[in-house]
């Protein structure tokens, strides 16, 4: 929890990581937006949306 009201914090994986019980998957980045993970850097707020 990072104590912050109405925050959610969701950790992006640029790699393959090993199954880990502390953590949910909630979704995967296509393959076509893979490149703009080079872009957001620790700290960036971005929105995720549902597609």
């Amino acid at each position: 929890m990072n104590g912050r009201k109405n925050v959610v914090e969701v950790l992006i994986f640029k790699k393959e990581v090993e199954d880990d019980p502390r953590f949910n998957v909630i979704g995967e980045v296509s393959l076509e937006d893979i490149d703009m993970l080079d872009h957001i850097g620790e700290g960036i707020d971005v929105k995720l949306i549902p597609i």
